[in-house]
């Protein structure tokens, strides 16, 4: 038997990998064009209860009723994903319509029961059948009093099932290249491999059933990543303003949120992926990400493989990052914390390297690129990660100081600006704006009443349910706030080493971060409790007041404590093993492992158990008027007075021809009275503009009642009027900057790469790090 080179193997794997995206494609393209769709009358249609008219099925009831009042037509549907679109009358609330296979079980239907609106006459929703059926039915069921009506039932398939396929060809054939990695890899590599699968499968843990579980947060950014979908299917680019919201109003989310990453899952919400399976995607996406990074960071902190496993470990299952992954569904905060051991990397290597090394200056990649991440995902990280970056520099000012050091963070700035333009030049023009979160109403609202007790920080299992309802409820039904027994422990072990061993057998290349890391991490835990003069602070200044206020919650330091805990306990368990026994560094890394299984086995136990489950499959069984605090409304907004697709015109006004698609309106418009208005369904923000169409000629554009956008019509107008969002040059100037300055930064990553490897190489052969365990270990 001839022996095939590793090489052939190679051409082989990728040859059926493309095979095999080819397949799926051809699949989409052959069935594209003859996907189902047929419209059911209504003597098509089967009767249950009611009477047959002209217009079609009708009940009528003055005295409470409850049951299914048309059920049918039976068809055969075969596996795939299905858009169902009902026409209806109604004046009640109670009714509601839903797909229905006996001969199936519910598993095998995704999708829920639709809510028949009485102020609308057309409704859709779409459910997947992820088997064939040959009894295939619509049933709409009646409750309350009053009248429906159901004329038509529309079934079509959509392309979603075939879509989907494509992706899942692509996601098998990267398994199949990490597989044959895999099998090249030699041990050592094969160990790490395995050990970040395994740690990124247990982070993951709670999203393998079907159905998300309810949090705080998540409708909120489920509806950010609609919102996103929804922009994109329009052919907007970036997504500024959020369509979907406040009944189709339009949400400046987009300006205040950075929402770069929730891209990915609303690119799957457009190739006919759930809501739910989108959203799960992204978070092992980011449980991925957040693994491989802090390995990353942490093994070239401490020159060792087996300590950035550990650290991997230890930060991607700590206590408060899963709290903010499941029971918050903190979406911008935990995709911060990604990004913060690159940040905290950089600046080690900025601060301790020998700056007369040659390419000392490429370490501000690191930093920026996290800082850079950071920005794009979550504001109020930021914010923590400024005061404690100020912290540092303030502490290492004899460094800072010195020329190349000074350069090389002038770098990191001016890098992270260049990166992060995109969002920060729309955001700075709206910051400071007439919206919700600059009114007294919301600056007045004591921080300090919101911290955590000492006794919630230092709790050693975290527990899987709770909320944040502020100092006066106590810590009964709270949510875990704590760095989790490990973390905990680590830290009482570095002090232990500190007494017991002393500064000279400790002294190594990371002693002084583990100091650093001690002392801020204290710091960072002090300004997490309701003991920290928070509303003194915030009294000092109007500036101090925003930019305090809007932290809401003074526990979200732990995101910051989490980081500096994780890096002191590397540090801690990495002295441990060079001063200890073999035995007792062995016993004391497997008590670690077990409190750590512990800690998060019975935090996961506790939430899969207490969490209602939440299945959620399309745009319509969100809320777009839940909007979380309403920030980013314009002031003084009443949500309630907000009605989809309503139009109001000063008398003389009549329209002849409207159409909405996305934040852009196309209304044909005649005045033929004095001077007059037009009030759209749009909530005002600068960067709106009124058009008529043909000549080009710019029309009066401002805010209306309960700041809905008003349009003026001078007299005599007639003619097509078209109200769009139009982002500023400089918007657009520096979105393509950012885009560029990336592009370069993406090219050059694989020089700085090479750099790093051959400095890491001579920092392992250093006599300073005799005694530190080899990278390739």
């Amino acid at each position: 038997m001839i022996k095939r080179s590793p090489k052939k193997y190679l051409i082989l794997l990728l040859l059926l990998v493309l095979f095999l995206f080819i397949n799926a494609c051809n699949q989409y393209v052959l069935h594209r064009d003859s996907l189902y769709h047929e419209s059911f009358g209504a003597d098509k249609l089967l009767l249950h209860t009611g009477k047959l008219t002209e217009e079609g099925f009708f009940l009528h009831t003055e005295e409470a009723y409850e049951g299914i009042f048309t059920y049918g037509p039976y068809v055969s549907l075969d596996k795939g994903t299905y858009r169902i679109t009902v026409q209806y009358e109604t004046n009640t609330n109670g009714s509601s319509c839903r797909g229905w296979a006996n001969s199936v079980s519910e598993v095998n239907l995704k999708g829920n029961p639709l809510t028949l609106d009485p102020d609308k006459t057309s409704a859709a929703f779409t459910l997947e059948l992820t088997t064939n059926v040959s009894d295939f039915e619509v049933q709409t069921r009646f409750q309350g009093t009053g009248y429906l009506q159901i004329s038509s039932i529309i079934i079509e398939e959509t392309p979603a099932h075939y879509t989907k396929n494509i992706v899942y060809s692509l996601l098998f054939g990267l398994l199949l290249l990490l597989c044959y990695f895999f099998y090249l890899a030699d041990t050592p590599v094969r160990k790490t491999l395995v050990a970040l699968s395994l740690i990124v499968l247990a982070a993951s843990y709670p999203l393998f059933t079907d159905y998300l579980t309810a949090s705080h947060d998540l409708q909120f950014h489920l509806t950010r990543i609609e919102g996103l979908r929804e922009g994109l299917a329009n052919g907007t680019f970036p997504v500024r303003i959020h369509p979907y919201w406040a009944g189709g109003h339009g949400y400046a989310v987009g300006v205040f949120y950075g929402d770069a990453f929730l891209y990915f899952p609303a690119v799957l919400r457009l190739l006919g992926f759930s809501i739910q399976s989108a959203y799960k995607f992204y978070v092992i996406a980011v449980n991925l990400a957040t693994a491989l990074i802090a390995w990353l960071c942490f093994k070239r902190i401490f020159n060792s493989n087996r300590i950035g496993l550990l650290g991997s470990l230890l930060y991607t299952l700590s206590a408060y990052r899963l709290t903010n992954l499941y029971i918050r569904a903190a979406v911008g905060e935990y995709t911060a914390l990604t990004f913060l051991p690159l940040i905290a990397c950089g600046l080690y290597l900025i601060f301790t390297e020998d700056t007369g090394q040659k390419g000392y200056w490429k370490n501000f990649f690191l930093p920026a690129l996290g800082l850079t991440g950071v920005i794009q995902c979550h504001i109020i990280s930021v914010e923590m990660v400024g005061i404690f970056g100020l912290m540092v520099c303030l502490l290492m000012f004899a460094r800072v100081v010195q020329p190349k050091v000074f350069l090389t963070l002038c770098l990191t700035g001016i890098t992270t600006l260049l990166l992060g333009l995109g969002f920060i030049v729309p955001f700075l023009d709206y910051f400071g704006g007439d919206y919700v979160m600059n009114t007294p109403e919301w600056l007045q609202s004591p921080i300090q009443t919101q911290g955590a007790y000492v006794s919630q920080l230092l709790a050693l299992f975290p527990s899987g349910s709770g909320s944040s309802s502020g100092l006066s409820a106590g810590m009964a039904g709270e949510m875990p706030l704590t760095l989790g027994f490990p973390l905990l422990l680590g830290a009482l072990l570095f002090i232990y080493l500190l007494l017991t061993a002393g500064h000279e057998k400790l002294k190594s290349r990371q002693f002084s971060l583990a100091l650093f890391c001690a002392g801020l991490g204290l710091c960072s835990l002090y300004m997490c409790t309701h003991l920290f003069p928070w509303d003194r602070i915030a009294s000092l200044s109007p500036t101090l007041t925003a930019l305090i206020y809007n932290v809401q919650f003074p526990w979200r330091f732990l995101t910051i404590a989490t980081l500096l805990f994780t890096l002191l306990t590397c540090f801690a368990l990495q002295a441990s093993v060079r001063l200890f026994t073999p035995a007792r560094s062995s016993a004391l890394l497997s008590g670690f492992f077990i409190l750590m299984a512990v800690g998060s086995g019975w935090f996961f136990h506790d939430f899969m158990n207490s969490s209602w489950p939440y299945r959620v499959y399309d745009t319509y069984e969100l809320n777009s008027m839940l909007l979380g605090s309403e920030e980013y409304l314009p002031a003084y907004t009443n949500l309630s007075l907000l009605e989809e697709g309503r139009i109001t015109r000063s008398e003389g006004i009549s329209i002849n021809s409207y159409q909405k698609s996305g934040t852009t309106i196309t209304l044909e418009a005649v005045n033929s009275g004095a001077d007059g208005y037009i009030s759209l369904p749009l909530l005002y923000y600068e960067g709106y503009q009124a058009l008529e169409t043909g000549n080009g000629r710019r029309l009066s554009l401002n805010k209306g009642d309960n700041n809905v956008i008003r349009v003026e019509l001078p007299e005599g107008f007639q003619g097509t009027l078209r109200v769009s969002f139009k982002a500023p040059w400089y918007w657009t100037a520096a979105q393509a900057l950012s885009t560029i300055s990336f592009g370069v930064l993406l090219v050059s990553c694989p020089i700085l790469c090479r750099i790093k490897r051959k400095r890491l190489q001579a920092i392992s052969a250093a006599p300073f790090d005799e005694k530190t365990p080899a990278v390739s270990d």
